[in-house]
Order: C-alpha cells, then structure tokens, then sequence
C-alpha cells in the first residue's frame, strides 16, 4: 500500500510540476509577444522576430530552470516549425531532446514527444531520412510501453508513415 502511495505522489507532484511549467511559459510567451522591442523605432515585428528575441533571451531568463527551459524551446521550435522556418525549429528541439534524453530518459512521455516533434521537423524541411530513425524509434518505445493499440503508439505509427511518405 506504501508503494502506491508514494506512486500515487510521485505522479501528483509530475502532474503539478508539469502545470506550474505550462503556465510559466504561457506567461513567458505573453510578455515576449507584448514587450516592445526598443530598437524596432515604431517598425512592425514579426512573429519570427519576437521568437528570435524570446530564443535570445532564454539563456538569462530561465538559468535556474532547465526543465522549464527545454520545455520553452520545444515549444519555440513548435511555434517555428508551424511557420515554416524550420532550421530554429531543428535546433531548438534537438536542444530541448538532449536536456530529456539526459534527465528524464529515454521512454519518458516528454523525450518520445519532443523526439516525435524533431522527426517531424526533419520531414517538413524535407529531410524525412533523419527523421525516420527517430520516428521508428517513438514507435518502438512506445509500442512496447503503451501497447500497440494505444493512441499514442498509434499516433506515432501515423507520424513514422509521413515520414516515409514524404
């Protein structure tokens, strides 16, 4: 009974961790947005632009924080992958797999999703042969973890068909 107990916690505390992280970066990504860049002189910033700066600033910002910090750049590479510049977008994730691979493991649900988001990225900029070990390597960790009709595993079957579709 202890062992689900302390199970039980250890999964309350993920889950509050994993909020408080959701809602630090929210906040984070609101005061980029709507901080004026001092030097744009009245020009017009793009959202690139504005990801650059939040890119920029991350080293300072979020230091103390490297959790919350790879978090933030997979979801700054996300936000550039979905604009098409997609060598940030690599970047970025690659980063924030590294801090997961070395941190939370291998078959941990936060490294096989950024690892899934990085293939992805590999694909859109039509480089789908450096995606796909990477893919079948979700697939596999999460076939043998969730089972192979799990959403999720099911999910990344898709993604890894993309990939070599592309």
């Amino acid at each position: 009974a202890s062992s689900r107990l302390d199970e039980s916690e250890r999964a309350r505390r993920e889950s509050d961790r994993a909020r408080e992280d959701a809602e630090a970066i929210a906040r984070y990504l609101v005061e980029v947005f709507q901080s004026p860049d001092p030097e744009a002189d009245g020009r017009t910033i793009t959202v690139a632009q504005s990801l650059d700066n939040a890119v920029a600033k991350l080293e300072t910002d979020l230091a103390d924080n490297p959790r919350r910090q790879a978090r933030l750049r997979a979801t700054l590479g996300n936000t550039y992958r979905s604009l098409g510049i997609y060598d940030q977008a690599i970047t970025l994730l690659d980063q924030a797999r590294t801090f997961a691979m070395g941190n939370l493991g291998n078959e941990h649900a936060e490294t096989l999703q950024v690892t899934n988001d990085l293939a992805l990225a590999f694909r859109d900029d039509r480089r789908a042969a450096e995606g796909i070990p990477l893919m079948e390597q979700v697939v596999k960790i999460r076939r043998r973890t969730l089972g192979p009709d799990h959403l999720e595993t099911l999910a990344a079957m898709g993604d890894l068909a993309s990939c070599y579709a592309w």
